[in-house]
């Protein structure tokens, strides 16, 4: 998840030793990222870390979308929409009709 604030920012993720400074500089989702980055190194047992995860995901979800619905692939197309760069969004594209087929196969299994 911290990998991926990286690069909706555009930006390398640096070494564990300096996660928590460059997550404060970034401009994109700082606020959801910068206090849980300690807890989430610092937590103890997978039930903990899992928890923070799932929080801080809920948190980035609603900061980049307006979506009210709570899964997650619904707000793919909000999100899509929001990119600028036309081969990014294009290769998204495709990515995202994948996704979502296979999402259509298992619902009508």
């Amino acid at each position: 998840m911290i990998s991926l604030v990286f690069l909706l920012n555009d930006r390398f993720m640096p070494v564990v030793k300096w996660l928590h400074r460059a997550v404060a500089d970034l401009p994109l989702l700082r606020a959801v990222m910068h206090d849980q980055v300690i807890e989430i190194l610092t937590v103890d047992g997978p039930r903990q870390q899992v928890h923070v995860t799932s929080t801080l995901v809920n948190q980035a979800i609603q900061a980049l979308s307006d979506s009210p619905i709570n899964f997650l692939l619904d707000h793919a197309p909000v999100v899509h929409g929001k990119i600028k760069d036309a081969r990014l969004k294009k290769r998204l594209n495709v990515v995202q009709q994948s996704i979502w087929k296979q999402g259509r196969k298992k619902e009508q299994e």
